[in-house]
């Protein structure tokens, strides 16, 4: 939630007079809670959210190269194989 308030004073502050600082508190108001601009909130969430996917992202990632891993022997054991066969055939 903007804090408006705070917003006025801080431009009141700054040499601006009630109508203005209000004024520019309202449009940053819309700006953010209408018009759906991010808040630092907002960002927050979505990193911790991103953070929470690439992990299980990664984690599946792992798995996926433990199979490749597992496959990769299996196809060198077919290989190796293959090739005493291919030698007994030939070569007797």
């Amino acid at each position: 939630m903007l804090d408006t308030m705070k917003i006025v004073d801080m431009l009141r502050t700054a040499g601006f007079d009630e109508k203005q600082a209000r004024t520019i508190a309202d449009v940053q108001k819309h700006a953010v809670e209408e018009e759906g601009l991010a808040t630092k909130a907002d960002v927050a969430a979505l990193k911790s959210e991103l953070r929470t996917d690439i992990a299980r992202l990664e984690g599946r990632v792992d798995g996926i190269a433990a199979h490749l891993k597992m496959l990769t022997a299996v196809v060198f054991a077919l290989l190796a194989m293959t090739g005493a066969i291919f030698m007994k055939i030939f070569f007797g």
